[in-house]
């Protein structure tokens, strides 16, 4: 179950941030996983959980936005979405060049500042 360790990762990426922020926790972060990133959400979202337990991300929500395979002919220049996006050109026969549907990404993460007191 890569899952666990890649939002391990994500979290102590996170985690990072939000404290050079200067945060008192986090309070979401949004993914945006691709279609052929190869990553279970289920499997994603159950890491999650058990991962934010007892970190600064425990009440955290988790938002993932999916982004569609998409593929190009380089020859013709048609596109395809979806599992075609792995196929072969129908027009021309030729492999098509996967654009997007591997990204596995930090889109966002909403912090809760802490309150800074001013200089006298």
């Amino acid at each position: 179950m890569h899952e666990l360790a890649l939002i391990q990762g994500i979290i102590k990426i996170c985690r990072e941030k939000a404290k050079a922020e200067q945060a008192l926790s986090i309070k979401s972060i949004t993914l945006e996983i691709g279609e052929f990133a190869g990553v279970s959400l289920p499997s994603l979202e159950f890491g999650f959980e058990v991962a934010s337990r007892g970190t600064m991300a425990q009440n955290a929500s988790l938002g993932i936005e999916e982004i569609p395979a998409q593929g190009e002919c380089p020859t013709c220049g048609a596109t395809y979405q979806g599992l075609a996006a792995l196929d072969i050109c129908p027009q021309c026969q030729t492999p098509l060049t996967l654009l997007q549907g591997r990204e596995l990404r930090v889109k966002s993460m909403e912090i809760e500042e802490c309150a800074k007191t001013a200089a006298v």
